[in-house]
């Protein structure tokens, strides 16, 4: 083991008056040995460990079992108990999300990082829209099955996410913005007001004027027929109210 020399305490010089030799040191050693890493030993016994290492060789697997590996572990799964309950938690969550909003958009995730991933959810939080990467295909399709939005199946496929909001109108105009300006999501389709749209009928329903201006046109177009009835009925009247009016002027003139 090697020894550290710190701790070693220097004595004075010390002359023996027996002998005629030269003056000599003394060191009181007061530091401990260092048998916290040990020596790594000579080359030659390293060498002989190194080469007389067993090698131990795996069984070879069989294409078989290779192939049914993974079909085993999914079945594994599904019958866990644990894993069932998790997923059915999964589900219903999934389900009261298509309950509660208006508008359910699917978008295909191509490859991003993380921080491209919460850099994008944090836009659409703040347009009041929520991404969700949470459901998988699975879940989505069995949340659906049964449901009026069970033709929404053939939209799950490959890598895909959810964004969902509560009202629509300006939250699809902003939607369709941010993924404009997004190329690692790419729009499919949705659900907008429980009606299944493409991703070329959600660009149109985009496209649309807003809510109160187009109520606003409909009532004016409504009380136009209804204006347009009165003018009418009081046109004889006011016609007939303006031709006396001139023959009493042209009366009084006369005389």
């Amino acid at each position: 083991m090697a020894a550290s020399t710190k701790g070693f305490m220097y004595l004075k010089p010390h002359i023996s008056h027996l002998s005629p030799r030269a003056p000599f040191l003394q060191f009181v050693r007061t530091a401990k040995f260092n048998t916290k890493h040990t020596r790594p030993g000579p080359l030659p016994r390293r060498v002989l460990e190194s080469i007389s290492v067993p090698i131990i060789i795996s069984p070879p697997i069989s294409p078989a079992e290779t192939c049914t590996r993974n079909a085993r572990r999914k079945e594994a799964i599904a019958n866990s108990e644990v894993e069932n309950r998790f997923q059915q938690f999964l589900i219903k969550q999934c389900k009261l999300m298509f309950q509660e909003n208006q508008l359910i958009a699917v978008v295909q995730q191509l490859p991003m990082s993380g921080t491209v991933k919460y850099a994008i959810r944090n836009k659409l939080f703040k347009k009041d829209l929520a991404l969700h990467f949470e459901f998988n295909n699975q879940i989505c399709k069995e949340s659906i099955a049964g449901t009026k939005w069970a033709n929404m199946e053939r939209l799950f496929s490959g890598r895909n996410m959810l964004i969902s909001c509560k009202e629509c109108g300006q939250q699809v105009k902003d939607m369709v913005k941010i993924l404009k300006k997004t190329p690692e999501l790419v729009l499919l389709g949705g659900v907008v007001e429980n009606r299944l749209l493409s991703r070329d009928g959600i660009l149109k329903y985009a496209e649309l004027p807003n809510i109160e201006l187009l109520h606003g046109e409909l009532l004016s177009i409504m009380n136009y027929g209804a204006s347009r009835t009165r003018t009418l009925l009081g046109h004889h009247q006011q016609t007939l109210s303006i031709n006396l009016q001139q023959l009493v002027k042209q009366t009084n003139d006369e005389m």
